[in-house]
C-alpha cells in the first residue's frame, strides 16, 4: 500500500491529513487544559474559603 502511494502521489501522500490531525490534537490540548486550569482555580478557591 506504501508504495501505491508513493507512486500515485508520491512523498506528500503519505502524509495527507496530517495538518488536520495535528490540528485536532493541539485543540483538544488547549481545551482539556483550559478546564483542568479552571477547575483547580475553582477548587483553590473553595478550598481556601472552607479553611
Amino acid at each position: 500500500m506504501m508504495i501505491s502511494i508513493l507512486q500515485h502521489t508520491g512523498v506528500r501522500g503519505l502524509f495527507r491529513g496530517l495538518e488536520a490531525k495535528i490540528l485536532h490534537t493541539v485543540l483538544t490540548a488547549a481545551l482539556m487544559f483550559m478546564a483542568y486550569e479552571k477547575i483547580a482555580s475553582t477548587v483553590g478557591l473553595l478550598l481556601k474559603r472552607n479553611a
